[in-house]
Parts: structure tokens; sequence; C-alpha cells
């Protein structure tokens, strides 16, 4: 599965469109990296809201702008596709 950013939406690899323009996702990546690898971090909808009677979990892992940390590694390519590695 890659994030198309032009399509704004997930394709598998037949381009087939798996989810459309609610979904939201950026790269982050690390200040002190030389790598343009970075962490997956999505924002939708239907989302959840936080981890049950977790909350600080919850603060560490949605960020201030409402965007969830999702743990993954993922770089984009020359194409705007977003590859997930881990």
């Amino acid at each position: 599965l890659v994030w198309n950013e032009e399509a704004s939406c997930i394709t598998n690899t037949d381009n087939e469109n798996l989810l459309s323009n609610y979904l939201k996702a950026k790269i982050i990546v690390d200040e002190d990296s030389d790598s343009s690898d970075g962490e997956l971090a999505i924002k939708c909808a239907s989302l959840f809201k936080e981890y049950w009677k977790q909350p600080k979990i919850t603060k560490e892992a949605f960020m201030d702008d409402g965007f969830f940390r999702t743990g993954d590694t993922v770089t984009m390519d020359e194409d705007g596709y977003y590859i997930i590695s881990g």
C-alpha cells in the first residue's frame, strides 16, 4: 500500500484507490537525522480519539494538530507515493 499525495488516496500495486481524500497523512522527520525516512502520522474523522484510560499514552501518540503518530517508518518516493517500511 502506498499514499499518493497528488491523488490524496492510498493505492495498492494495481493502483486501486483504497482510501479516499478524507484521510490526511504526513511524514514526521527527525530534524537531527540525515535520512528522509520518518514516522507516518495520520488524521481522519474515523480515527479513534484516545487510548482507553491511558491519558499519558494518548498524549504521546496524538500531536497538537490532531494527527496520530502510527509508529510506522515511511518515506516518500519521487512520484509522491508514501512507502511504508515498518
